[in-house]
């Protein structure tokens, strides 16, 4: 299906973890460790893709203030990057960790795109991509750049060949649709919306993923965190069940799910396969701190564990 990944990342983050005891709303308090690093959803699926030895190149727009703090931590993690510098500063996140476990994140905005900076964005994506070429765009959009903008990129990739890979939070249901990317992979709250309703049942879940595959989606995979994965297309509803795990972060568990999805794609394991290994990238992606990839000891641990449920495929209800 394709030989060649670029992953784009066009709001990356500088995402700090602060470990304090007793954490209280106006209090002082001692830092008892941090650690940060280079992140945002595409960035996080291109360093577990390079981890897991999945080639494959980050084209990024990225802060002329602080560029080096960033480019540190993707030199460290071996991360193939083509950077585009803009004006201001990546943005840096916040994520307060108590004695409990408990995670409080402050998201920061991100810096002003101009026209040009996305032309460049463009124009380096077009000169990489061919009818062997996957192109992941995950994350949110940074001030500067509309849906609309980004759904014309998207065409422009599928007039040269190219196939999409879309978990792009800032999308509503008729973008995602008229993109029409290979995959989709919202989480539950994200997934909620996009279709603009609350998710209250199983069928419904997958009466709904089932739709967006009716109207353009190839595929539709649904983190549902604790209670697995949900993976809706033309031919399959499966659900992946994973075992119980210690949470140490469930930050970037997402974006390790997906590039656990594409590389066994890539490998040409059949679908069954690729929805298990994703759900055990995503588990054991739990069990790190920050956004580091999941380890491969781990990772095989979990998928031991994983039981995979095929459901039946239900007329779909009208009017819904």
């Amino acid at each position: 299906m394709f030989e060649r990944i670029l992953t784009l990342a066009l709001n990356p983050s500088l995402d700090t973890t602060i470990w304090v005891d007793n954490l209280q709303l106006g209090g002082v308090h001692k830092a008892e460790d941090e650690m940060y690093d280079a992140a945002g959803k595409t960035v996080n699926v291109s360093r577990v893709l390079t981890y897991y030895g999945v080639s494959n190149q980050l084209i990024l727009l990225l802060g002329e203030g602080n560029k080096r703090r960033f480019l540190e931590r993707l030199n460290e993690g071996k991360v193939d990057y083509l950077p585009i510098l803009v004006e201001g500063y990546t943005r840096e996140n916040l994520s307060f960790v108590d004695d409990h476990g408990r995670m409080t994140r402050v998201m920061r905005k991100g810096f002003h795109v101009a026209y040009e900076d996305f032309v460049q964005v463009t124009q380096a994506v077009e000169e990489r991509v061919d009818d062997k070429t996957l192109v992941m765009i995950s994350g949110s959009l940074p001030t500067g750049i509309t849906p609309r903008m980004l759904r014309t990129f998207c065409e422009r990739v599928k007039k040269k060949g190219g196939t999409i890979s879309l978990d792009c939070v800032d999308l509503s249901r008729e973008d995602v649709t008229t993109i029409a990317p290979w995959v989709i992979k919202p989480n539950l709250e994200e997934f909620q919306a996009l279709i603009g309703q609350e998710v209250t049942s199983r069928d419904q879940l997958v009466d709904q993923a089932s739709r967006l595959v009716e109207d353009g989606v190839g595929c539709c995979l649904v983190s549902l965190g604790a209670e697995g994965l949900l993976c809706v297309d033309k031919d399959h509803v499966l659900l992946a069940h994973v075992p119980a795990v210690e949470v140490h972060s469930a930050v970037g568990a997402g974006d390790s799910l997906l590039a656990g999805f594409v590389r066994s794609v890539k490998s040409g394991l059949d679908l069954k396969k690729s929805v298990a290994t994703a759900a055990a990238f995503g588990t054991a992606a739990c069990m790190t701190e920050g956004t580091s990839p999941p380890h491969k000891l781990t990772v095989a641990h979990v998928l031991q564990q994983v039981e995979l449920q095929e459901l039946p495929r239900q007329p779909l209800e009208e009017n819904k």
